[in-house]
């Protein structure tokens, strides 16, 4: 699992395609769900699709565009 700044101060996170439930594995979760709490936004990137992670580690379909800064 690794967690990524992104600039509109979302935190993206992406797991590895061999291991997609590792953001689920208790260490993760619950730092996941403290940042939540603390009203971070967490985007979960598994596979193609991506998802923004609510309270209760519940997710919902989101599309991403990330675009360049110069």
């Amino acid at each position: 699992m690794i967690l990524h700044q992104l600039p509109d101060d979302h935190i993206m996170a992406t797991t590895h395609p061999d291991h997609p439930d590792a953001w689920r594995s208790e260490q993760v979760s619950s730092l996941l769900d403290r940042l939540v709490m603390a009203g971070q936004r967490i985007i979960v990137a598994l596979g193609d699709a991506t998802y923004l992670l609510s309270e209760n580690m519940t997710l919902r379909k989101v599309q991403v565009r990330i675009e360049e800064v110069a």
